[in-house]
C-alpha cells in the first residue's frame, strides 16, 4: 500500500503492518495450493466467472474441508487488517504527513486496511475530510455492500476505485468458508447507491490480468496505470482494457 507515487514527482510511502500474521496467512495459502486442490478448482470453476455465480456456486465438499487450513490465518489477518486501518486514520489525522492530500492504495488485505481506514475517517466528520483525495482497493475481501463502499467514498475528495476479478478463485473460496457475506467487492463491481445517483466511486474489472490474488502484487504496475493513478510510470503492456462501471 502506498501514500503516493513516487513516479509522478510525490513521495511515496509504504505501510508495514502485521508481517508475522500476513507471512503466517501467505504459508497457508501455498500449503492450500500444495495441497492437490487447483486441480478440483478447475473442474468445479471452468470458464466461469465467479462474480457472476459466486452466490450459489456449489463448491465440493472435499474442497470445503481442504479450505480448512485457511481460517485461522484469514481470520487473524482480517482483524488485524481492521486495526491497521484504524491506526492508519488515526495517523493522518494527526497529519503525519504533512498538509499534503495523500493516495492510498492497496490489495488483498492491503485494500482492506484502505477501507477500514476510510470508514473511519467518514467517523470522524469534517476531520476526516480532505485528507485523502484518491484511493485504490484491489481484491479487497469485504462486503460489497453498496452502503459501506459509497459512505467511504465520501471521505475521497477525487475518487475511490474498487477493482475486482470475477475469476479470482482463492477469494471466493476463502470467503465463502469464513463468511456468510455472499457479495465480495474483490469478485464484482458495487452496486449504485441509488439508480441515477451522483458518485466518485468506480468500479474497473482487471479479470483479465488477475486471475488469483497474488496476481494483484506481480501486476501492480499494470494495474495502477489501468486505474489512472500511475499513467506515466507503468508499463503500458497489457493485453485488454478494463471495464470501467461509474456506481
Amino acid at each position: 500500500m502506498t501514500a503516493a507515487d513516487a513516479a509522478d514527482g510525490a513521495e511515496c510511502v509504504v505501510l508495514r503492518w502485521e508481517s508475522e500474521a500476513q507471512r503466517r496467512l501467505g504459508s497457508a495459502l501455498s500449503s492450500f495450493i500444495r495441497g492437490q486442490v487447483q486441480g478440483q478448482i478447475a473442474d468445479v470453476v471452468g470458464g466461469l466467472v465467479l462474480g457472476a455465480a459466486y452466490g450459489t456456486l456449489a463448491w465440493p465438499l472435499a474442497l470445503i474441508q481442504a479450505s480448512d487450513v485457511l481460517d485461522g490465518p484469514w481470520a487473524i489477518a482480517q482483524q488485524r487488517a481492521d486495526k491497521a486501518g484504524v491506526r492508519l486514520a488515526e495517523a493522518l489525522l494527526a497529519r503525519a504527513q504533512g498538509n499534503r492530500p495523500v493516495t492510498l492504495v492497496g490489495f488483498g488485505m492491503g485494500a482492506r486496511v484502505v477501507l477500514q481506514c476510510l470508514r473511519r475517517l467518514r467517523r470522524r466528520g469534517g476531520a476526516g475530510r480532505g485528507i485523502v483525495e484518491t484511493a485504490v482497493c484491489m481484491g479487497t475481501p469485504y462486503s460489497a455492500d453498496p452502503a459501506v463502499w459509497h459512505e467511504a467514498a465520501q471521505v475521497c475528495a477525487h475518487r475511490l476505485i474498487n477493482a475486482y476479478s470475477a475469476t479470482d478463485w482463492i477469494l471466493a473460496l476463502v470467503y465463502r468458508s469464513s463468511s456468510l457475506c455472499r457479495i465480495v467487492a474483490g469478485l464484482q463491481p458495487i452496486a449504485a447507491a441509488r439508480p441515477g445517483g451522483a458518485s466518485n466511486l468506480r468500479s474497473v474489472d482487471v479479470s483479465h490480468l488477475v486471475k488469483c490474488q497474488w496476481d494483484y502484487r506481480d501486476h501492480l504496475p499494470d494495474l495502477l496505470r489501468l486505474v489512472g493513478v500511475s499513467p506515466r510510470h507503468a508499463p503500458a503492456h497489457t493485453a485488454a482494457p478494463a471495464a470501467a462501471v461509474d456506481a
